[in-house]
């Protein structure tokens, strides 16, 4: 039984580790097909391409710890931050924009991913895999499918899609937080300036991790559409997420730290039902900090419940027109008791311009005729205003 691991477009070592897989594969099912057991011989040979398989792996893995070191070109440390570049903020409406690469700039999804499955007879999505794969057979996804899977997934997202983005080019990245405001005074002229108590902290975006598992038929490698269909997954999956984490993101372990985690945000309490005293309340309480609110978000099912009060006449209750000031957003991630009201400049949203992906099969995959996707992307939230943010909370 023939089998086909991955793609033949990959390093000299992966190949030969698929090559030597093949091999141990062919080994039991003939075994199987004659219905015994190994012989001595096959158990030492069997015993012999497992050791050479965890030499390979063990060679790959320190390859890859070593490029995680070191990024090109330059040979900077990945963690090192460049000076010379102002930092580029897109907000909500405006693509991302980042250099792309001319030999990438018209390959797909699609063909990208059926050049890993090792199907693909163009060349473009071949050539672009044996360029940029790495030794472990990850691929960083072209810049152009990258930003273009980001801004789809910004596109569907209650707060991602609404807060400032910044493109990350290594791994972190410090800007600037107001933990106390400058204050200003009126002086005679000749008098001294009083001195003010402004304070300036930093505020670090370490990347996180996010990573999603895309099982792959050979059915969606035959469709046409197949580009379509997993950058559509690819951008939903990375907006729920996102949506989730920075509303209740923990900040512990591998979560980024949501809005909700920052303990100096203006967390409000409402007595009663989520209506819309309850929304300005949380106005309110943005305002009062010197801050003017820009969105509210709240829960999809309270946004019915207030579109369906009505008077003691029965006629739908006309929502206050102070509400018209913001943009108001709907988001299944957010809790049905409470409602976030904020400035989306007080936030900052840090998105590593690559995004990786990995293929191989799961465990019972190749009996199943199903093969999968890694994709991983990092990034972190930056909360670089905490009195801009008001998180109003219900309770009956």
């Amino acid at each position: 039984m023939k089998r086909t691991l991955e793609t033949r477009a990959l390093p000299i070592l992966i190949e030969k580790r698929n090559d030597l897989l093949e091999e141990m594969e062919t080994l039991v099912s003939k075994a199987d097909t004659e219905t015994r057991t190994l012989n001595k011989k096959e158990v030492a040979r069997f015993n012999e391409i497992k050791n050479e398989i965890n030499t390979i792996n063990e060679t790959l893995k320190a390859e890859e710890e070593t490029r995680q070191y070191i990024m090109t070109p330059g040979k900077r440390k990945e963690n090192s931050i460049s000076k010379d570049k102002e930092l580029r903020v897109f907000k909500e409406g405006e693509k991302l924009q980042v250099e792309t690469r001319g030999d990438d700039s018209n390959l797909s999804m699609g063909k990208l991913v059926r050049a890993m499955a090792g199907v693909e007879t163009d060349i473009e999505g071949i050539k672009y895999l044996r360029d940029m794969s790495s030794a472990t057979g990850a691929v960083v996804i072209p810049q152009k499918l990258a930003v273009q899977i980001i801004d789809m997934a910004r596109t569907e997202s209650a707060v991602f899609g609404k807060i400032p983005v910044t493109v990350l080019a290594n791994n972190n990245l410090t800007v600037a937080k107001v933990s106390k405001d400058a204050e200003a005074s009126w002086v005679a002229e000749g008098d001294l300036i009083p001195g003010s108590s402004a304070e300036f902290t930093g505020v670090s975006l370490e990347g996180k991790t996010l990573a999603m598992y895309v099982p792959v038929t050979e059915q969606l490698l035959d469709s046409a559409n197949i580009s379509d269909v997993l950058m559509n997954a690819c951008s939903k999956a990375i907006a729920t997420a996102l949506d989730k984490a920075l509303l209740y993101g923990t900040g512990t372990g591998a979560e980024l730290k949501g809005i909700s985690a920052h303990t100096n945000i203006n967390k409000v309490s409402h007595t009663g039902n989520v209506d819309y005293s309850m929304l300005i309340k949380g106005i309110g309480a943005t305002k009062t900090a010197n801050v003017v609110p820009t969105d509210l978000v709240y829960n999809t099912t309270v946004g019915t419940d207030l579109a369906m009060l009505t008077d003691a006449n029965g006629q739908y209750i006309v929502p206050p027109k102070v509400l018209d000031n913001y943009a108001i957003s709907e988001s299944n991630n957010i809790n049905d008791n409470q409602a976030l009201v904020y400035n989306r400049d007080c936030m900052l949203l840090g998105v590593n311009q690559s995004i990786k992906m990995e293929w191989g099969y799961s465990s019972d995959g190749f009996q199943r005729m199903i093969k999968a996707l890694r994709i991983y992307i990092r990034c972190d939230l930056g909360v670089t205003n905490e009195s801009g943010i008001s998180l109003i909370t219900a309770t009956t």
